[in-house]
């Protein structure tokens, strides 16, 4: 009856290991809206890294969305920090994260060609977004 036992908790626990492993790859998806806002910041999408509030030590790489003429995405860290990147190839450009508090990381103005990338902000449940804007 022990081997039984046994057979069974292995089984279980390969089960248990398995559907921890395929959440896990499933729950650290990343989207952006395809809702565009509009602000003293730029133009903007909201972002959302499903692993909030989990320690991941993984930083991933949000969609990328065509904006004012370049490319807008989010990045997350440790699954509760995220920032803004903007690339434009003709245009002086900058970017910026904001969340629900209200709290705004902006980047510093960059030539056309590079990646301007803002400081990182804590994520918060709802209303994170990423921004750019170009002059």
């Amino acid at each position: 009856m022990t081997k039984g036992r046994n057979k069974g908790l292995k089984k279980l626990i390969t089960s248990a290991a398995t559907a921890m492993m395929i959440t896990l790859s499933i729950s650290t998806t990343a989207f952006a809206s395809p809702v565009f806002y509009t602000s003293e910041e730029g133009t903007g999408i909201e972002v959302s890294n499903s692993v909030e509030g989990v320690q991941t030590r993984a930083t991933i790489q949000g969609d990328k969305v065509s904006v004012s003429g370049g490319t807008l995405w989010a990045t997350w860290k440790d699954g509760v920090s995220f920032k803004a990147n903007y690339k434009h190839s003709s245009k002086t450009h900058r970017c910026s994260a904001t969340n629900d508090h209200g709290t705004v990381k902006r980047s510093g103005w960059v030539p056309a060609g590079t990646t301007a990338v803002s400081p990182w902000l804590d994520q918060t449940l709802s209303n994170n977004k990423v921004w750019a804007a170009t002059k």
